[in-house]
């Protein structure tokens, strides 16, 4: 029974990277002193690093670690995002999903609650995880991975983008300018999200507050273009403007 537990327990914190130690005794139902003994048996089995209010996932390549600090920024604001979001998706849909921290977070959720998707995606994290439901069909793009992104980013990638349709694409962003839209720093990735949102019927945008007017060079989206917009808290002003140029809004705090 132990065992089994510091199995989930070890997959629990390699899905987030960082946890805090609450988090866990709430995630595992066990006592204080329980919860100690587990994390210092995997600390010894090298799983995980003992942090100040909780532990840190060890033993992944610099690239996975470099995703999972992605995922933990912010990480309570993305997974109520990734909440309100998934009332979107119906079983069946067929679904281009991006290859953002914020997304991923969002295939946590997805895979346990809705069946039998389609699902185009470039990261092959995402697609391990959706993967997991084995009533969805997943395509993970070909192309050379990007060992940052952990993601499929070039040409050929792009090209058999070209190959799908569908009915909604659910992305994130660096940054967002409710007056202009939406904003990326990485150029491959800027011309994959264009393929998938041109080949989608719909456009959903899954952003935390954190990312309202965090601007870059790189100008991506027209906010007039989106069709609905997910976050987790959003103000009266931005509202109001996404609301005159016809963008529904999603939110905890409006919407």
């Amino acid at each position: 029974m132990r065992e089994e537990r510091l199995s989930r327990m070890t997959n629990f914190i390699k899905s987030r990277g960082i946890v805090k130690l609450q988090e866990l005794q709430d995630a595992f139902q066990v006592s204080s002193s329980t919860l100690r003994r587990d994390i210092t048996e995997l600390a010894k089995r090298g799983v995980l690093e003992k942090i100040h209010g909780g532990v840190k996932a060890v033993g992944g390549t610099v690239a996975e670690e470099e995703f999972m600090k992605r995922i933990s920024k912010n990480r309570n604001l993305k997974e109520k995002v990734g909440s309100i979001a998934l009332d979107l998706i119906e079983d069946g849909d067929v679904l281009f999903l991006d290859a953002s921290s914020t997304v991923y977070v969002f295939s946590l959720m997805l895979r346990s609650v809705k069946n039998n998707l389609k699902i185009i995606t470039t990261n092959l994290l995402t697609a391990i995880e959706l993967s997991k439901n084995t009533t969805n069909d997943v395509i993970i793009t070909t192309g050379k991975i990007n060992p940052f992104t952990i993601s499929t980013e070039d040409t050929l990638t792009m090209n058999t983008l070209k190959d799908f349709r569908a009915v909604k694409f659910v992305f994130s962003c660096y940054g967002f300018d409710p007056n202009e839209g939406t904003y990326e720093v990485n150029l491959q990735e800027a011309n994959i999200k264009k393929i998938m949102f041109e080949r989608s019927a719909k456009k959903y945008l899954l952003i935390d507050s954190s990312k309202f007017y965090r601007i870059s060079g790189m100008f991506c989206f027209k906010t007039d273009d989106l069709d609905l917009i997910v976050t987790d808290s959003i103000h009266e002003n931005e509202l109001s403007i996404l609301t005159d140029k016809g963008v529904e809004v999603l939110s905890e705090s409006g919407g």
